[in-house]
């Protein structure tokens, strides 16, 4: 009399399966394009001096990179109004900080925590301008700023 092979396992599998596809589901949503499609891609601009390189991916994702250090945030646009920066409500603005500043030292990248809302003046193809909020222009030069295209 000869022994029957134990049953696969199919709970093991099933669970296996439903991992894999939550995972495409979730990549599948995070690199969906969000429909910002004048704005994506690479823009460079100098502010006094200071050369700094934007990167505004489909996703709804950019980085800023000025001197070396990079800034990476979530971004939307409305109308003419861009919106950058994590939403933190102010209970746990200080905790976030915290984690965000602890990120960087590790990995060397920063990100934006709170809003800011950059109005556009105008949008072409390969230039836009976009003025900032008074409080900004006064600290970092000009109120108008002009974004050029990258060929990068």
């Amino acid at each position: 009399m000869t022994d029957t092979p134990p049953q696969p396992k199919r709970r093991r599998r099933r669970w296996l399966v439903l991992g894999l596809v939550l995972l495409a589901v979730f990549v599948g949503w995070w690199y969906w394009p969000r429909n910002h499609g004048p704005l994506v891609g690479t823009w460079r601009t100098t502010i006094n001096g200071v050369s700094s390189t934007m990167t505004f991916k489909a996703n709804g994702m950019a980085r800023t990179e000025v001197d070396g250090a990079s800034f990476d945030y979530p971004y939307h646009i409305e109308g003419k109004l861009l919106t950058i920066g994590w939403d933190v409500a102010p209970m746990f603005s200080p905790a976030v900080q915290r984690f965000a500043n602890m990120w960087a030292a590790i990995t060397g990248r920063t990100h934006v925590i709170g809003v800011q809302v950059i109005n556009f003046v105008e949008i072409g193809v390969d230039i836009i301008q976009v003025q900032r909020p008074a409080s900004l222009a006064n600290q970092l030069g000009p109120e108008v700023v002009e974004w050029k295209r990258s060929s990068e």
